[in-house]
């Protein structure tokens, strides 16, 4: 029979608010590669996508190299 744990509010804002190491250690030609790909990967879907479809995908793409900008200008933050 499957046990559920009591996860209480308490315990929940712990988990999400308090993160157990506050930095990330990622190499920035790793985030510029990450960037390249998202490049790659929009062109592709410019030639694979019609019509409203195309449009969506613009916006996704230019959605997730934007975020993947923003993490290269916080480097020293």
């Amino acid at each position: 029979m499957l046990q559920l744990n009591s996860t209480t509010g308490t315990d929940l804002k712990k988990i999400f608010h308090e993160p157990d190491d506050s930095n990330l250690e990622v190499q920035r030609n790793s985030i510029r590669s990450l960037l390249s790909w998202a490049t790659a990967r929009q062109k592709s879907a410019w030639s694979e996508f019609k019509g409203q479809d195309r449009e969506f995908q613009a916006i996704y793409w230019d959605g997730y190299k934007q975020a993947i900008s923003e993490i290269l200008n916080m480097e020293h933050q």
